[in-house]
């Protein structure tokens, strides 16, 4: 997963399309789960996240000062110089910050510990579990158990995963995405939609 500040969602980008040609040379196929969280940033529960940062071995003192930065917020709305009454932040970091990207990414860190068979690239709100094998009924049914093991973790850790938005995609050489399958995924009981591709090398 890319930890350093310089890198971005092009280098996970980079890493999955890096994987992809070395797969299909050995003549294997790579499916692909595009997920998409709604409103991530401004969800997150800060109590789960004092709690990961306690687990990730912070300091003491450190978890006070990421507590007092993130409690005691309001947010408003000024509409023609109008401004609606305060209202109190319980949740969520701030999208803009750089402090706030980084607590994001400790808050999605452990999510690649709840997946069997799937490797996944992660950037901020952008997950990208993917599994990797010679035929498509492989790879929907690995890939499938691990999106059902990324929902339970969605599901305890408050976030919420638009399904209609979340996409797969097929990857492989030219001839073997033309006779192949289509993929058979599906989050909170509804299907992912999937866009075909085939890659040349």
């Amino acid at each position: 997963m890319p930890t350093e500040k310089t890198h971005s969602t092009e280098t996970a980008l980079i890493q999955l399309t890096d994987d992809c040609p070395r797969n299909m040379e050995n003549r294997l196929l790579t499916g692909v789960a595009l997920l998409d969280f709604s409103a991530a940033f401004d969800l997150v529960d800060h109590d789960l996240l004092l709690l990961k940062l306690k687990d990730y071995n912070f300091s003491e003192g450190a978890i006070d000062w990421i507590k007092s930065y993130l409690t005691g917020r309001i947010s408003m709305v000024n509409i023609n110089v109008e401004y609606s009454s305060p209202t109190k932040i319980v949740c969520g970091v701030l999208q803009g910050s750089c402090l706030g990207h980084m607590l994001f990414s400790l808050f999605i860190n452990d999510l690649p510990s709840v997946l069997d068979t799937a490797s996944i690239t992660l950037y901020a709100d952008d997950s990208t579990p993917y599994h990797v094998a010679e035929n498509v009924n492989l790879i929907s049914e690995n890939l499938h158990n691990d999106l059902l093991n990324v929902e339970e973790w969605i599901r305890k850790n408050r976030l919420v995963v638009n399904v209609e938005k979340t996409k797969s995609i097929l990857i492989g050489g030219r001839q073997r995405i033309k006779v192949a399958q289509p993929l058979n995924l599906s989050m909170k009981n509804k299907s992912i939609t999937q866009y075909f591709r085939w890659m040349r090398h």
